[in-house]
């Protein structure tokens, strides 16, 4: 493979359904680059997630959305940071894999601000497996 797209996982990491489906400009630029020749691939990191993880990580939708609380919002925050310290999460062990099996040339990963840490660490596991993988970055933050 040429190309891997990632959008990073964030809302999964911190209690969220994953209820949607994948990154329009992700799958759009896949694409392109594919019509023209180049082999590309879109990870949704937010549905790397299996029965297991789901069940730690997954809650109720409506309570989210209609109900503010704030202890509830520090609660995810806390949870999403140490994810990013747990290398044995479902999401990350498959990330790896991903990249193992499909020996990208590139990644691409979508950086939105509030992603920051997400980013960083799918980077930091592409270069574990592969050091001299090309980690690009794009959208709003760079």
């Amino acid at each position: 493979m040429d190309i891997l797209l990632v959008e990073p996982p964030q809302g999964c990491l911190k209690g969220f359904p994953a209820d949607r489906g994948y990154h329009v400009g992700l799958t759009s630029l896949a694409a392109y680059l594919n019509k023209h020749g180049i082999e590309t691939a879109v990870i949704t990191g937010d549905l790397l997630i299996d029965d297991q993880s789901s069940n730690n990580l997954i809650t109720a939708f409506i309570p989210i959305w209609f109900r503010y609380d704030v202890k509830e919002v520090a609660a995810r925050q806390s949870r999403y940071a140490a994810s990013l310290d747990d290398d044995s999460l479902f999401v990350w062990k498959k990330f790896k894999e991903i990249v193992r099996e499909t020996k990208p040339l590139m990644i691409g990963i979508s950086y939105l601000t509030p992603m920051k840490y997400s980013v960083e660490k799918i980077a930091s596991l592409a270069k574990e497996v592969n050091k001299d993988i090309k980690v690009v970055v794009g959208a709003y933050h760079p």
